[in-house]
């Protein structure tokens, strides 16, 4: 279990107060201008002649008596002597001048080292060919920022406003909801791989989550084989959170349906305390969050507890109203490697950055008056055009996760859009994807240890996985293509030739 975190607030202030900020303590302080009340202290040595400006200077000054008054210019003048020769001023022209070509000098080259720095540490190349019509293309995240930053298992909370919100994240009502194989009943091989998949990444991540405040429930087939049935059912027992509902039906909003449910759908999980846990009455919470999670991804171990406090800061309990939030940064995982440079066991693990919303984590929170029809349909290709960023207006909107990165996603045969999947044959990858990939390899180490401590996820989980994938790689390559244009998934010609090459020949791509 991840070590607990608390949340913390940035100490912040206004640009009026970078002048008065106490550069050693950091801490904020006023200078307030002072008034000289006794002549006695103009005898600091301030405004006098430089030190070895003139022999015996000062000596000659430190042995002028002290006056306790100054009746008249005169004598003010008499006790000091200020070096005004022509020579002087040009020592100390030339002086100043040499200091500052120094620090003109000194500012120029770290500012090229800087430059330089950038240019040759990022990583950000454009790629992918999206499996639907986005606004932006995904990108390649060099991870150096997170790898800098922080050490391992040092979480980083950057979020605004954490501290001390009215209202406890006990008072959501949280589901999580998971598509298992639906309209795929007798694809064994590959619903096998999927098991796989949902277990060390999905059901791994809602176990280990810092908050057990929510309903995970997972749709599948109702005609689902016995042979991928049972080891489903084996997996989920222990986990009291959940319901396992037979349909194929998945609706833009699930509390409804849920608490509608016909007990005789429900496989697994115990159906009167999670319509309890859904009613909203005087006493229950008013808010509502649901969040899409599929059976081959994983958030981060705070996501729960993340999104309920933004809901008690961000969605108001005196009227009904919707906001959106997604996730941006994430990792990938893809179960071969880009090159023989690095172990091929374990696969290798790639930070990433949409420009859009990906699918992993998408939420949508809500209050009790809302209306079903007033929900905008949760699809995260299309969001970034129907609902504008939160930093642009007040709700509805749509907002990102800041808890980096937020997702960690499979990249394997059995993906329905077999999007970028490296399989040891990149014709199917856009090459600047796998440019970047191989760029990657170097920061291999550092990412799989920013990965444990958020997502429970191990070298020895994913080599486990790799060559289970590996040995049954024909036989999820058939299944795959079979369900390719099912009901609700992917059905694109790119995808059929790329699993017919693997069906022809699995080696050239173990």
């Amino acid at each position: 279990m991840p070590p607990q975190r608390q949340w913390l607030e940035p100490v912040s202030y206004g640009s009026d107060d970078d002048d008065n900020m106490n550069i050693r303590s950091g801490s904020p302080t006023t200078t307030t201008p002072q008034v000289i009340e006794s002549p006695e202290l103009l005898r600091r040595p301030v405004g006098l002649s430089r030190i070895g400006d003139e022999p015996g200077a000062v000596d000659r000054w430190l042995m002028e008596p002290t006056s306790s008054s100054f009746s008249s210019s005169s004598n003010l003048t008499a006790s000091y002597k200020f070096e005004t020769s022509p020579n002087t001023r040009k020592r100390r022209i030339r002086k100043r001048r040499t200091e500052l070509s120094l620090r003109s000098s000194i500012a120029l080259l770290g500012s090229f080292v800087i430059v330089v720095t950038l240019y040759y540490e990022g990583l950000s190349w454009t790629f992918g060919e999206p499996s639907e019509p986005v606004s932006s293309q995904p990108k390649l995240e060099e991870p150096s920022n997170l790898l800098n930053s922080q050490s391992v298992g040092d979480i980083p909370l950057n979020d605004r406003r954490i501290i001390g919100p009215h209202g406890s994240p006990d008072e959501v009502i949280h589901i999580v909801h998971t598509r298992f194989m639906q309209n795929q009943p007798s694809l064994i091989e590959l619903g096998l791989a999927r098991l796989e998949l949902l277990r060390d990444f999905t059901l791994q991540s809602l176990q280990d989550q810092s908050s057990s405040n929510f309903l995970w429930v997972i749709r599948t087939d109702p005609a689902l084989d016995s042979t991928l049935k049972e080891p489903l059912l084996a997996l989920l027992n222990g986990m009291d959170n959940h319901l396992l509902v037979a349909t194929n039906d998945n609706p833009n909003v699930q509390i409804g349906s849920i608490l509608s449910s016909d007990p005789s759908s429900i496989w697994s999980g115990d159906l009167i305390t999670a319509q309890e846990y859904l009613k909203t009455e005087s006493t229950k919470p008013s808010r509502v969050l649901e969040s899409r999670l599929d059976s081959d991804d994983a958030v981060h171990y705070q996501f729960i507890e993340y999104l309920q406090i933004h809901a008690i800061w961000d969605l108001p309990e005196e009227r009904a109203q919707w906001k959106i939030w997604c996730a941006s940064q994430h990792f990938e995982w893809q179960f071969h490697t880009v090159s023989d440079q690095i172990a091929r066991e374990p696969g290798m693990l790639l930070a990433m950055k949409d420009q859009g919303c990906i699918s992993a984590g998408l939420t949508i929170g809500y209050t009790d008056g809302l209306s079903v029809h007033e929900l905008p349909p949760i699809k995260h290709q299309n969001l970034g055009h129907i609902v504008p960023s939160c930093k642009k207006q007040k709700l509805p909107c749509l907002d990102y996760i800041t808890l980096l990165p937020t997702a960690l996603r499979a990249r394997t045969p059995t993906s329905a859009g077999m999007l970028n999947v490296l399989l040891g044959s990149h014709e199917k990858v856009d090459k600047k994807y796998h440019q970047g990939a191989i760029d990657q390899e170097k920061y291999q180490d550092q990412i799989w240890n920013l990965a444990f401590p958020r997502f429970g996820f191990t070298r020895q989980q994913a080599s486990h996985l790799r060559t289970y994938l590996t040995n049954h790689l024909a036989g999820i390559a058939q299944d795959n293509l079979i369900g390719q244009c099912s009901l609700g998934h992917s059905c694109k010609n790119s995808s059929k030739a790329l699993l017919q090459a693997i069906i022809a020949d699995p080696a050239a791509f173990a």
